[in-house]
């Protein structure tokens, strides 16, 4: 009996060292997957803003209406659009498209959009989540 517990003690060692193994294998696992996925959905969002871009492409005084273009390649929606009047107020654009553009859906790259919420300006901005623009009326 003098010798089984040499045997026991080394494996009872090499089951602890096993499971310490393991669980930090998982643990650098979950690690990599959580950076991978953060890395990627980071990659993705600066991919879109690069290539969102508006310009405002006329400001009609009369009616109040701005137009403008989405020149980038990529589909702007609506709530990524910004429009402030006089370069500060922040301005509630029902934003129309040949027709009423749907919350939640977007303005496709060399689209028009308009906003008729310009009676009174000294100057626009437009905003997204790329480039905008700025004009005086």
């Amino acid at each position: 009996m003098k010798g089984i517990t040499p045997v026991i003690a080394i494996i009872l060692l090499l089951l602890i060292t096993i499971a310490m193994v393991g669980f930090t294998f998982v643990w650098f696992t979950r690690i990599q997957t959580d950076i991978t996925q953060s890395v990627s959905n980071q990659t993705s969002q600066q991919a879109r803003a690069t290539g969102t871009s508006a310009k405002i492409d006329v400001i009609d005084q009369a009616s109040g209406n701005v137009y403008i273009r989405n020149t980038g390649t990529q589909v702007i929606l609506m709530n990524e659009l910004s429009a402030y009047n006089n370069s500060v107020t922040l301005v509630s654009c029902g934003w129309t498209s040949g027709g009423p553009v749907v919350p939640g859906s977007g303005l496709p790259p060399n689209a028009v959009a308009n906003c008729s919420a310009f009676a009174d300006c000294s100057s626009v901005r437009i905003t997204t989540i790329g480039t905008g623009d700025s004009r005086s009326c």
